[in-house]
């Protein structure tokens, strides 16, 4: 089983890469970082005094940038990455874009390095499932999401070195996303002792930076009050992906898929972890049950959107690279990687241009000839094409949009979640929703399987050990 990208594949890859370059550059300049925006003003209330997670903390400062009057783009992240927006916020606005598109490719950059490392693939695989999977689309909402990725897998590295302190670090950095690394915390606490300490003194200073930034009412409303109305607000959104939207789609009320979604995404974290332990046993290295448990939470996480399947990557790689003749491995590390959500929603240059990463990741993995290759991914572009015309996906999101009226009912402690509610409610499930996440689900299941199988082994490493 070879593990190397065939040069001709690389050579057109990098040659199209190169060609759309500019292109993709000039698109990603005028296109609107709805995302960013929010973090933006949220960064900018922060900076004010005022409280982030409030409609009228955000509203006008996002309305002055773009967004039309019927909606705001809620900042739903802990009250310690408030910290990371305001200082955002404190630099002129395009410096501040450029500075935090460049923090996000060098996340991911180092997230391809850390990922090679632990795998042994080649640097131009990993980089590029990263690249399509995570980069491109968060360039262009201006997600934080790269660096959360970037922390979580350099985390799982520093710990197959035993670098605790560092490791905790990379952890904190992937907490800016809590529902994926809050799995590899319980995981590191309770079964890598030498983790407990740092993250201890981590823990510790995030409350205190969230308690400095937005003090301590905001800091438990984002607990008691924005966690659950942005569960709420997201339910029946075509971007999300996750268990609880699974379950309101199979006809679960509000209140039941979200409580389902919370128990589901427990009790597969908790498998998750004892799947990784086993890999432990099997493979050695600390690494796989903070992995597993990244994974299985993902599968679990009752909202997940599809740059969020970076958590999964680590895993879906390590289990390629430890048994590459598995089919299902092969299967698992392919298809997590293809965006499925963004091919569907995008047909313009932004989606041509993950096609080339695409392309390396398919022939590394699929170990096919080249004409196969790029047949599949051929196939996987037509069709995600065929999917967005037939949608009208930026028609159906803008009259959404639209169909929100101006004049809702806004009370002093409204959270953003109000409007940006409706218009999820108004888009409703009318795009390609199902498109994305029905092979999603197929390729986690696959991953989460194929775990399953390569933990059964009764074929101890005598090299693995747990840390003390």
């Amino acid at each position: 089983m070879r593990f190397r990208v065939s040069q001709p594949i690389l050579v057109i890859a990098a040659v199209c890469a190169l060609a759309m370059l500019p292109w993709y550059a000039v698109q990603l300049t005028r296109t609107f970082h709805i995302d960013y925006v929010a973090f933006r003003c949220a960064g900018l209330a922060v900076l004010h005094g005022q409280d982030p997670y409030l409609d009228r903390s955000l509203h006008d400062c996002e309305l002055a940038r773009g967004l039309l009057p019927s909606l705001t783009v809620p900042a739903p992240h802990p009250p310690y990455a408030m910290a990371l927006f305001a200082a955002a916020a404190s630099l002129p606005e395009s410096i501040a874009f450029a500075m935090w598109s460049a923090l996000a490719i060098g996340a991911a950059a180092l997230a391809a390095r850390a990922l090679s490392r632990l795998t042994s693939l080649e640097t131009s695989l990993t980089a590029s499932a990263i690249v399509a999977l995570v980069l491109i689309p968060s360039l262009a909402l201006g997600q934080l999401v790269p660096i959360a990725v970037g922390g979580a897998t350099c985390a799982l590295e520093l710990v197959r070195e035993r670098r605790w302190l560092f490791a905790a670090f990379g952890l904190c950095i992937a907490a800016l996303l809590p529902n994926f690394a809050l799995p590899a915390w319980i995981a590191a606490f309770v079964f890598v002792p030498r983790m407990r300490l740092p993250l201890t003194c981590c823990g510790l200073g995030l409350l205190a930076l969230s308690v400095a930034c937005v003090g301590t009412h905001a800091t438990l409303q984002y607990f008691d009050g924005v966690l659950p109305a942005h569960g709420r607000s997201e339910l029946g959104a075509f971007w999300q992906m996750g268990s609880a939207t699974w379950l309101a789609g199979l006809g679960a009320s509000t209140q039941t898929a979200l409580a389902l979604s919370a128990v589901l995404y427990a009790a597969l974290a908790a498998a998750g972890i004892a799947v990784g332990i086993r890999l432990r046993a099997h493979y050695g290295g600390d690494h796989w049950i903070l992995a597993s448990a990244m994974a299985f939470g993902v599968v679990g996480s009752p909202f997940v959107h599809s740059l969020d399947l970076g958590f999964a990557l680590p895993l879906a790689f390590m289990l390629y690279a430890a048994a590459p003749e598995r089919i299902a491995a092969r299967f698992a590390a392919i298809a997590i990687v293809v965006p499925w959500q963004y091919l569907a929603h995008d047909a313009g240059i932004s989606a041509a241009f993950t096609i080339p990463f695409l392309l390396v990741v398919v022939d590394a993995i699929g170990a096919l000839p080249p004409i196969a290759t790029a047949a599949i991914v051929a196939a996987i572009a037509a069709g995600s094409l065929e999917a967005y015309r037939a949608a009208h996906a930026a028609e159906v999101q803008l009259a959404a949009a639209r169909a929100v009226p101006t004049n809702l009912p806004m009370p002093l402690d409204a959270l953003a979640e109000t409007r940006w509610g409706a218009f999820a409610r108004a888009a409703g499930d009318r795009t390609t929703g199902w498109f994305s996440r029905v092979p999603t689900a197929i390729a986690l299941l696959v991953l989460l399987g194929t775990a399953i199988a390569q933990s059964a082994s009764y074929n101890r490493n005598p090299a693995a050990r747990p840390s003390r």
